[in-house]
């Protein structure tokens, strides 16, 4: 309204023009320091890390004030700055939340989970950010959700499927409480506890059931271990254990007292039969020394190849120790009893690995998977008739390329996340990484994953050479506030090197951005009346300073040398006009007028002659009075 007073010529016959001015100026200046308080308070609530539904309306109420022209000139220097904080501030939030996601998913050390359901919570109010700056958001606590859920459900499913035997129930206590400490997202993930309750509904049911099934020994074991699982404190297992170790006591002094009768009764035995038996006796004690003693040697070699896992060795040995006699039998039911519990806990330690994948794959973690899944098929080649259950190696191979094949489709996932999102310099890292991944597994990797690998490329060139080239060269110089080159500029930079894709873009978006400048320089030249002000200048001005040093060095240069020119066409069409009406030539002023009269634009031109000619009208009229009045005739006709 202020605007439109000023503006409005009839009113100042009223009320003065620099009266409406101060008043202009006073309510410009109140809201401008209402601006920048909102400002204040919207770097607080950033300061204390405190992303709120204020905190939007903040924003809201500064959209609203910046619908006035005028202010939101003065304000788009401040006001941009803050959109920055905000997105750098939702940036570092969501790495922060992806760093310790990546420790609890690669189990790298303890996880502060408090800290971690904060950055959740603080990213999930976020959303509207997305209005100020796309891709900032990208759903990533949909993606984060999936993975949590995807991540529990992975833990659980070998824990479901486990014989929950003596060797296995300490690591199922362990991946049981990592799960149960997915509790602390409860609020924030609904759904975890459904699987949190089954897995431990499942574990109280199989450790009552394995009581029914175990040896005394291999059952008091493990009561003591299921006394260390707190899922378990509620069932049977300390009544149990309690009642087993009583009749255990028992039996044990009843065992006793009858060992110590027998012995007594083998004293006096052997004392009775001492000459009889004392040749035979040496005889057995020699020579059963030296079979001990070849036939330990051989159980020792067998144990040592065990651990180098050479497998060849171990089948040769075990072949030999097959075939000798009850004594070589009996260490060959030992040794294989040895090597049946190592393959599994070889086979069980490269499921682990593949489940604890991080979404960072590691190369090391890879090779050391990679050598165990060869270990594995060198042990199936060899020993595969001395093991209980060789069916298991076969599971296993194809269980872990599973679970790794599903590891690397999320991270290919992730890696078309960063390329939509233009981050092409990560996009890069990632996509060499996984294909050494794809190198190092070798049979282990599927051919599905390097056609997405390769179908992954081809659409990170798309995307380059098309949806960023052309929404930068479609792109008026307008919308260089809202999308600044230097940001695109600076990524392009960091790849620029690596891939000719990236350098022909920049090339091309430097080009197309140059023609646009230059073109708007053009229409500046070419505006009528000139204006070394003009809209083509302001706009030119107002776009340059969001392109990188150097284009805006060069382009500088240019508007300088547009605005020189425009400054010498003012003058030239001022001198011409004031020549023709100095001449005081008719035909000259007319021919002038006319010429201006043809140009659109020219108006203000075209009233300056009409001034210049009126005055000097008026000059000869006032001479001709004169004359007339000191009768000189012929001078008043002259004139």
């Amino acid at each position: 309204m202020l605007e439109t007073a000023m503006n409005t010529f009839n009113l100042h016959e009223h009320i003065s023009k620099e009266d409406i001015n101060k008043i202009y100026e006073n309510v410009s200046s109140k809201i401008l320091n209402y601006f920048e308080e909102i400002v204040k308070k919207i770097n607080t609530e950033i300061q204390n890390r405190n992303v709120s539904h204020t905190l939007e309306e903040f924003m809201k109420e500064l959209d609203s004030i910046r619908t006035i022209s005028s202010i939101a000139l003065k304000t788009t220097e401040i006001y941009y700055a803050t959109v920055e904080k905000l997105v750098g501030y939702v940036y570092e939030s969501r790495r922060d939340a992806e760093e310790l996601l990546r420790v609890m998913f690669r189990r790298e050390g303890k996880v502060d989970y408090n800290k971690l359901t904060q950055c959740l919570s603080n990213l999930k109010s976020t959303h509207w950010i997305e209005i100020y700056r796309t891709g900032v958001y990208s759903d990533v606590i949909n993606n984060v959700e999936q993975q949590i859920i995807q991540y529990i459900i992975e833990l659980k499913e070998p824990i479901m499927q486990v014989n929950l035997d003596l060797d296995k129930i300490e690591y199922v206590n362990k991946i049981v409480s990592e799960i149960n400490e997915m509790k602390h997202f409860q609020n924030f993930i609904p759904s975890v506890d459904k699987h949190i309750n089954e897995v431990n509904s499942f574990l109280q049911e199989i450790t009552n059931n394995v009581f029914y099934s175990s040896k005394a020994d291999k059952a008091l074991r493990y009561l003591e271990i299921c006394k260390q699982i707190h899922v378990l404190i509620r069932n049977d297992c300390l009544s149990v254990l309690n009642s087993l170790e009583e009749f255990i006591r028992n039996f044990s002094n009843i065992i006793q007292n009858e060992m110590e009768s027998s012995f007594e009764m083998i004293k006096q035995y052997q004392n009775q039969n001492k000459e009889k038996g004392e040749k035979f006796t040496d005889i057995y004690r020699t020579y059963r020394n030296i079979i001990f003693e070849k036939i330990s040697g051989v159980s020792q070699q067998i144990i040592d190849a065990i651990k180098e896992f050479d497998y060849q060795r171990v089948a040769d040995k075990m072949m030999a120790l097959q075939s000798s006699n009850e004594v070589g039998k009996h260490y060959y039911a030992e040794v294989k009893q040895s090597l049946n519990a190592s393959l599994n806990l070889l086979i069980d330690g490269t499921k682990a690995q593949a489940i604890t994948l991080g979404n960072n794959i590691e190369i090391e973690e890879i090779k050391l998977i990679g050598e165990n899944l060869k270990r594995i098929e060198r042990a199936r080649q060899f020993i595969e008739k001395h093991l209980d259950a060789p069916d298991e190696i076969d599971n296993c191979i194809e269980d872990v390329k599973e679970k790794i094949e599903k590891r690397i489709k999320r991270f290919l996932v992730g890696v078309k996340t960063l390329i939509d999102n233009h981050n092409f310099f990560e996009a890069d890292k990632k996509i060499d990484s996984i294909t050494l991944v794809c190198t190092l597994l070798g049979k282990y990797c599927g051919k599905e994953i390097s056609y997405q690998i390769e179908e992954l490329r081809e659409s990170q060139k798309d995307i380059v050479s098309t949806n960023v080239v052309d929404k930068y060269a479609e792109m008026n110089i307008n919308q260089y506030t809202l999308n600044p080159l230097t940001d695109i500029f600076a990524r392009f930079e960091q790849v620029n090197n690596t891939n000719p894709v990236y350098n022909e873009a920049l090339s091309t978006i430097k080009e197309k951005i140059l023609t646009k400048f230059r073109e708007e320089l053009d229409k500046a030249k070419s505006k009528q009346p000139p204006d070394s002000e003009n809209i083509h200048i302001r706009r030119f001005e107002s776009a340059v300073k969001y392109l990188p040093e150097a284009m805006r060095s060069a382009l500088e240069v240019e508007l300088k040398y547009c605005k020189d020119d425009i400054v010498l066409r003012i003058r030239d069409n001022e001198k011409k006009l004031q020549n023709a009406f100095s001449s005081r030539d008719v035909k000259s002023m007319k021919n002038v007028l006319l010429e201006y009269q043809s140009s659109q634009g020219m108006q203000s031109f075209i009233n300056k002659g009409e001034e210049l000619a009126l005055r000097q009208i008026q000059e000869i009229i006032l001479k001709i009075n004169q004359n007339f009045e000191n009768y000189e005739i012929r001078e008043a006709l002259t004139n």
